[in-house]
């Protein structure tokens, strides 16, 4: 399972801050080492749990992790910690994009770590490929986003995908065993398709009785099992076969019956809408549109939503920052900020299996957070549009 050898404060301020005369502007800073002491005066705090909103806060943080959140006001900082006063500014955890492609990109790990996306999720490796020692090596850095990895896709053969990024199968046998084998590997999550048609092409799907051979073994080890699907039809597959996650909202549109069995699961959904709408604009289709419906739909009957783009995962381009068109996206299906913003951080971390360590701000986590000067409860998009740390 996945490890973070270090343990990092990330504190990303916007650069308007300056004007502010009491906050420090250093770079990221290692603080794993035992003893550092940190204290942040005056937060305007948005932990993402789904509590309201608190101002006037001090976040105390030790040895890398949140030791204790409290009122500012009648609570001395002892001395040796070293305090950085926000100045009313708006704290939250760090942002997580839960589908990237090629995220072993130093510069691109970089560029998203600076624009306030902290974590992101590979979601298809190479077998061949040493993933896990570069998703460990890349985690040692504190100028990098921290890196989730999931398994080759499991797939049948001939199923698509262009290999080595796929393990191709034939029977529940077969997926027995290549699951078997891709769990000994210490990746963070297992990678399925449950595809029959995409990219002008028909593919061989894995039927509903290996995916369940899958997910028993994965669930087993108590590992998440995340599917690529596009298509409403096979949604059934996912259902009955038992897998955690949607990856990519489906572009045909939904029934309330699937609708209710798939939130009756807990099933997360990785809608992909920045996928979609530059496939749709690339060939004047209108699959963004009957995803952001369908997404809507799923939305309002109470579904549980991850934020992830498919960032490298076709040739069209998509947003290498803060993943602003997927929440104008989220908002268009009718999401509020607090819900995108839960879907971006909280939601993302359960899905990256990071839950006890990142996604919200509570004591005993990992002070992996981002600082914005601006309410992004009330205007999200140019809060978060403006984020950049240098």
């Amino acid at each position: 399972m996945y490890k973070r050898i270090p343990l990092l404060l990330l504190i990303l301020l916007f650069v308007s801050l300056c004007g502010c005369g009491e906050v420090s502007t250093s770079s990221n800073q290692p603080v794993n080492e035992s003893g550092v002491k940190i204290a942040l005066l005056n937060c305007r705090v948005i932990d993402c749990t789904d509590a309201e909103p608190t101002d006037g806060m001090t976040i105390f943080i030790k040895n890398g992790l949140i030791e204790k959140i409290v009122k500012t006001e009648g609570n001395a900082v002892p001395e040796e910690y070293q305090q950085i006063d926000v100045c009313g500014c708006t704290v939250m955890p760090g942002i997580i994009n839960t589908h990237v492609h090629c995220g072993f990109t130093p510069s691109i790990l970089y560029n998203w770590l600076t624009h306030g996306v902290t974590t992101v999720r590979e979601l298809a490796t190479i077998e061949s490929q040493d993933a896990v020692g570069m998703r460990d090596e890349n985690n040692k850095s504190p100028d990098h986003s921290r890196i989730v990895i999931a398994t080759p896709i499991i797939t049948k053969k001939e199923g698509g995908y262009i290999p080595p990024f796929d393990a191709g199968i034939d029977s529940p046998e077969q997926a027995a065993k290549k699951t078997e084998q891709l769990l000994k590997k210490d990746y963070d999550v297992v990678k399925i398709a449950i595809e029959d048609s995409l990219q002008l092409k028909t593919w061989n799907m894995l039927t509903t009785e290996e995916v369940k051979r899958i997910t028993d073994m994965a669930h087993a080890s108590n590992m998440w099992v995340a599917t690529h699907i596009s298509h409403t039809r096979n949604l059934p597959i996912a259902i009955d076969g038992g897998v955690d996650e949607l990856s990519h909202m489906t572009v045909e549109p939904l029934t309330a019956d699937l609708v209710n069995k798939i939130v009756a699961t807990g099933m997360y959904w990785v809608p992909t809408l920045e996928l979609w709408n530059e496939i749709s604009q690339t060939y004047s289709i209108e699959w963004d549109q009957t995803a952001i419906q369908n997404l809507s739909m799923f939305y309002k009957a109470g579904g549980k939503i991850a934020l992830g783009t498919d960032f490298g995962g076709y040739f069209t381009p998509f947003e290498q920052d803060m993943p602003l068109k997927e929440m104008n996206l989220m908002k268009a299906a009718g999401m509020t900020n607090m819900d995108i913003l839960m879907a971006a951080t909280k939601n993302a971390s359960v899905v990256c299996r990071m839950q006890d360590s990142i996604g919200t701000l509570e004591p005993g986590k990992i002070a992996d957070i981002i600082v914005i000067n601006g309410d992004p409860l009330r205007i999200l998009f140019i809060c978060l549009r403006c984020f950049r740390y240098e």
